[in-house]
């Protein structure tokens, strides 16, 4: 069952996909740590890690239309499928 923190994500999720640059920036706050964190588990180099993550929100906000909310829900802490 989705917890009420898993139903606002979505939400802001589908906001992102529509192109809200607030949403996109709450997300980003909300799972930059997370990422970052697990990026610098894989790669051990903080710069490395610190672009990784910085690349894969590029990616998001240019593939933001396509995404589909399945994708993120199925990840709740979104960072460990880095």
């Amino acid at each position: 069952m989705p917890t009420k923190i898993n139903k606002v994500n979505n939400l802001l999720f589908i906001e992102f996909t529509k192109s809200n640059k607030q949403a996109f920036r709450k997300l980003y706050d909300l799972y930059w740590e997370t990422m970052f964190i697990n990026a610098i588990s894989i790669v051990e180099n903080e710069n490395v890690a610190k672009d990784i993550v910085q690349e894969i929100w590029i990616k998001l906000w240019q593939r933001r239309e396509t995404l589909e909310v399945k994708n993120f829900v199925s990840n709740s802490t979104f960072g460990s499928r880095l």
